[in-house]
């Protein structure tokens, strides 16, 4: 169970990461 729950953890910082590269990127617009 917790090997699923860092995965998750991993996969939701990696996304959380993009959006904000998103939004930075939008914001230097």
């Amino acid at each position: 169970m917790v090997l699923v729950i860092k995965e998750v953890a991993a996969v939701y910082q990696d996304c959380a990461t993009r959006h904000n590269g998103l939004v930075d990127a939008l914001e230097a617009y």
